[in-house]
Formats: C-alpha cells, sequence, structure tokens
C-alpha cells in the first residue's frame, strides 16, 4: 500500500473499512480472484469495488480481468507513482460512471409510464378481488 502514499488522502478509504482491506490488497499491482478477496474480507467484494469505482473514493479504476470473471486488477496508472497519469485515469473512469449513470437513468425513465400503468392494473384487480369477496359473503344474522 505503500506505493499509493503519493496520492491525495482524499482517495483513500478509512482505515479498517472494507474498501481499505480491498485497496490494500489489489495494491500491488497483481491480479487478485474473487475467491482470495473474499477471504481477505470475509466478504463478497462487489460493495468495496463499488465504493473505490465511485466518487467518494475519486474513481479507482480496478479492472475485472482474465478469461474469467472474478479477478481483479488495479489498474497500472495508479500504481506509475505519478499524480498526473493517475489523474488522467480518474477523469476518464468518472466520464465513464456518469455515462453509464445517465444511461441507466434513461432507461429508466422510459420504463416508468409502463411501470404507471402496470401498477395501475394491479391495483384494478386488486380492488375487483376486493369487490367480488365481498358480495360474496353471506348476510350475517343479528
Amino acid at each position: 500500500m505503500e506505493n499509493l502514499f503519493y496520492l491525495p488522502s482524499q482517495f483513500m478509504p478509512k482505515v479498517n473499512t472494507q474498501a481499505y482491506k480491498l485497496l490494500a490488497a489489489i495494491a500491488d499491482g497483481h491480479k487478485h480472484d474473487k475467491q482470495e478477496l473474499m477471504v481477505v474480507l470475509d466478504d463478497d467484494p462487489r460493495s468495496p469495488l463499488q465504493a473505490l469505482r465511485g466518487e467518494k473514493h475519486g474513481f479507482w479504476v480496478i479492472h475485472n480481468v482474465g478469461s474469467t470473471k472474478g479477478v481483479y486488477q488495479l489498474d497500472e496508472c495508479h500504481l506509475s507513482g505519478d499524480r498526473d497519469i493517475d489523474q488522467q485515469v480518474r477523469v476518464q473512469a468518472e466520464l465513464k460512471f456518469l455515462k453509464c449513470s445517465r444511461q441507466l437513468a434513461e432507461r429508466e425513465t422510459l420504463r416508468l409510464p409502463k411501470a404507471i400503468e402496470a401498477e395501475s392494473i394491479a391495483k384494478s384487480l386488486a380492488q375487483e378481488s376486493f369487490n367480488f369477496s365481498e358480495s360474496n359473503r353471506k348476510p350475517t344474522e343479528d
């Protein structure tokens, strides 16, 4: 992890967090499979990966490499020791992150009318079922 100390502290996760443990594990620049990282974290690496790759920790670039998925490697630009190279890869990662976020928002916006219609139909069916059940009850004698 010492090879990353040239970076501003704002990019470093807090010590003893899952994100810190994951970063410490992959800071050597080698490939690490998911099973290995699960042992280190005592949990699935998905959430710490998302945290490191997001805005909170400055958009670390962590590749999923190999012929099978679930093999992770820290981008060499972070290991370069050069703040300018590191910053360039972070800017590219942020742009990619924001583009994906925009595309997801667009897809969800397009899905909204269909979701509203489906909910409305389900509510109508539920109300019809309720009314049907009420009309089939026998009157009670007082």
